[in-house]
Formats: structure tokens, sequence, C-alpha cells
């Protein structure tokens, strides 16, 4: 069930009354786990999560979940995400941000643009940005959102997409690069793993870490000395 805080959400509404919680479509669960949230080696947060398939091929909708808790500046930050791609895609089709302080983002896609409604405590701002194809919704620091990222790449080598930040309100196109397998240690235990460089222009390095069904192990902005290092393995 989602969190209480989403349910008054306008397009969050037809998502529990047609999907989630009517079970009127098969339910699968891609992912379910935690991250520990390291800085400069030094643990700050948890990022717990979930992600979700509702139907099937082209019918198929993702919803990926979290509940973000971090402290990196002696006051603890409660963030809840959820994000909903469009049918049978790995496209984002909306988003819905919010802390426990009360700061709340709203993002919708209508054609190759999403809007993002940001309300918080120095007011309202509303932007709009290209979201059309071969483009990724990364809110800043979210780990388990780059598995529709993983999705999309096929083998190694190197490609280009745009990705945006809602919640900075920033967007750039990104090189991605994967490199061969290579094993990630979780809680002792040996996984295999690909290897996911994305290098925005006008940003910091992402390096991502993912299983061969592109469920994220390790995460990690490099300049920032940021972290989100998975507790157990997936299953």
């Amino acid at each position: 069930m989602l969190p209480a805080r989403f349910r008054h959400f306008a397009w969050v509404l037809p998502v529990l009354s047609g999907t989630l919680l009517a079970g009127t479509r098969a339910q699968t669960i891609i992912d379910d786990g935690m991250f520990r949230l390291l800085v400069a080696g030094r643990e700050v947060g948890t990022e717990r999560f979930w992600i979700k398939q509702n139907g099937e091929g082209g019918e198929a909708v993702i919803f990926a979940h979290a509940t973000v808790v971090i402290d990196t500046t002696g006051t603890r930050e409660e963030v809840t995400t959820l994000l909903k791609t469009a049918r049978g895609s790995l496209r984002t089709e909306a988003y819905e941000r919010q802390t426990l302080s009360g700061d709340t983002l709203r993002a919708a896609v209508s054609g190759s643009r999403i809007t993002v409604r940001a309300r918080g405590r120095r007011g309202d701002t509303v932007r709009e940005f290209l979201l059309g194809d071969n483009s990724h919704l990364l809110d800043d620091g979210i780990a388990h959102q780059y598995h529709l990222l993983a999705r999309d790449i096929t083998g190694t080598g190197t490609g280009r997409v745009r990705i945006l930040a809602p919640a900075s309100a920033w967007q750039a196109w990104a090189t991605v690069a994967s490199a061969a397998a290579e094993p990630i240690t979780i809680d002792g235990e040996p996984f295999p793993a690909t290897r996911i460089t994305v290098t925005p222009e006008n940003g910091h390095e992402r390096i991502v870490w993912v299983d061969a069904n592109g469920r994220v192990l390790r995460f990690e902005i490099p300049e920032r000395q940021f972290v989100a290092e998975r507790i157990t393995g997936p299953r």
C-alpha cells in the first residue's frame, strides 16, 4: 500500500483505484530493498525503496517508490518519492516528491514535455522541460531510479541520454558508458554487476552498478563523495 501522504495527490487517485490497490492486473515486484547512504565515508541515512510492475507487455506500467531519510547537517530530513512510467514504456509519465518539512513537487508529462510544479517555503514555481524519447527522470541522489536507465541500455559501449533532476530544476544531455561485468560484494556475498557511468555535460559524474535484471546494487557521485550501497543483495 502506498504511504498515506501520497493519497491526496490528484494524479495518484486513479492509480490507486485502477491498479495498485484494486489488484485488477497482475502485479510483479521487480525490486525491493534498502541502501545505506554515505558521504565521505560517514553514514548519513538510508533509502528504502520498491519497484513494481502492473500488467504485461504493452499494458505494463512501472511504479517506483522510495523513502529517503538523511542527515548531513545535523537536521534530519525525510523525502518520499513516487514515479510512474507510461504504459508499455520506461518513460516517466508522472512523478511526486514530498519532504517531511512540507515541500512538494509534482511532475506530469504531456507529449514531449514535462511540467514540474514545486511548492516550498520560498514559494511556488512552475517549470517546463523536454522529456521526449531517450530521456530519463533521475532525481538528485535517488539511487533506485537508475533501474529504468539500466534497462534501456543493451550491451557495452557508449550512448547519449537526456536526464532531468526535477527537485534541482536541472537538465542536461549525458554520455552513458556501459562496461563489462565486474563483481560487487554485498554483505559478504559477491554479485555479478555491470558498471554504468553517466557523465552529464554540466554536472557531476554518476556511477551505478546493476545486476543482469537492471536492479541497482551500488550508486556513487564521486565528486560529492556520495555513495548508496545496498544493504542486502536482490533476491
